[in-house]
């Protein structure tokens, strides 16, 4: 599966902050829910997200990313150090929508 959608529920739902990280201008948003997780106290400033049965979380999809949009936002998560990307199924409008999302990297 190529996904090139991504789940944002922090600093990434602001469009400036969105275009001053890629350059990019987003294109197509949409709001979403993503079931099965919580926000975490952040550890570092920003929000956090981690699996939980009973939590939800409220942002918006970006749809139509590509690789180096995704590298970009890698490094600015700091993926695999503070956040890791994963593959995960939002709602939006009803219908489930593949999206990749940056939670929480758990220690070991």
């Amino acid at each position: 599966m190529n996904v090139k959608n991504l789940f944002v529920y922090g600093s990434l739902l602001d469009e400036k902050t969105f275009e001053e990280i890629t350059g990019l201008r987003l294109q197509r948003r949409k709001k979403a829910i993503l079931k099965g997780y919580a926000f975490t106290s952040p550890k570092f400033g920003h929000p956090v997200i981690h699996p939980d049965d009973s939590g939800e979380i409220e942002g918006e999809i970006i749809f139509g990313l590509d690789d180096k949009t995704f590298m970009i936002l890698d490094d600015y998560e700091d993926e695999g150090e503070l956040y890791k990307r994963k593959i995960v199924t939002v709602k939006s409008a009803g219908e489930e929508v593949k999206t990749f999302v940056y939670e929480e990297l758990e220690e070991d």
